[in-house]
């Protein structure tokens, strides 16, 4: 069972990947945080997390929805993180986690994709983003085919202070969604509104207007197909990515 969250759609990308090679059921996190629900799970076969890295973790959202989940049967667990560059310390916090839940974590690595956090960094073009999906195939399918044999594996990096002195000075003092507005360009469709796990965007007198339960995953602004949503005045003009390697998995 494969359990997956993602923003911009790279963790997503990386989860229908393995789930193709390894013939495993597909769940996404982001639904389970929007419904609100605690969620008990049984499978035969170890568990695999695909998880984005935000600041050096998972985020911390997502971190506490699994420990609000049940974990039946198999009691072995891969994590997968996708990032930019490194997923730094993440592998320490991720190992306490699963000691928290009572399983056993066989396997950690990480794939890289295409920068997506449009909010403080530079962003790559499409096709840069889809040449950074290509390069990570590879990658992917060797993952894919060591859960399948469920082999033990770590590929332990190290960014003790990114995750865990940055991360939670980063999470008070970036991580909020008073920067978010609409253009003109907004037609009110509401895609952003669907697309939010944390419900944080509503529609307020005809306007988009987000809430104060955010955790920057760029799911509104990235998806927005009319580039309608900004964030500050640090995403005008950039480049918005969501899932551009979909068309790969076909």
């Amino acid at each position: 069972m494969i359990l997956y969250f993602s923003g911009s759609g790279n963790s997503e990308f990386v989860a229908t990947k393995i789930a193709k090679g390894t013939n495993d059921s597909l769940i996404s996190i982001n639904e389970i945080l929007k419904e609100e629900k605690v969620t008990e799970f049984n499978s035969n076969v170890p568990y695999v997390f695909v998880l984005p890295v935000y600041a050096g973790r998972m985020p911390r959202v997502v971190e506490k929805c699994i420990k609000n989940m049940k974990f039946n049967g198999n009691k072995k667990a891969y994590f997968i993180m996708t990032c930019f560059e490194t997923p730094y310390d993440s592998m320490k916090s991720i190992t306490k986690l699963c000691r928290e839940i009572n399983m056993s974590l066989v396997g950690f690595d990480y794939v890289n994709m295409p920068q997506c956090y449009i909010a403080m960094y530079d962003v790559p073009t499409h096709e840069q983003a889809m040449q950074i999906y290509k390069d990570a195939l590879g990658k992917i399918d060797v993952i894919s085919s060591s859960i399948e044999k469920q082999e033990t594996f770590y590929n332990e990096t190290k960014g003790m202070m990114m995750s865990t002195v940055v991360n939670p000075i980063f999470c008070s003092m970036m991580v909020s969604a008073k920067g978010f507005y609409t253009t003109d360009k907004c037609l009110k469709c509401g895609q952003c509104i669907k697309r939010c796990p944390l419900n944080n965007i509503s529609t307020v007198d005809n306007q988009i207007t987000w809430g104060k339960n955010c955790t920057h995953c760029m799911a509104c602004i990235n998806g927005c197909s009319r580039q309608a949503i900004e964030y500050k005045k640090s995403t005008q003009g950039k480049t918005r990515n969501y899932y551009i390697g979909k068309e790969l998995l076909k």
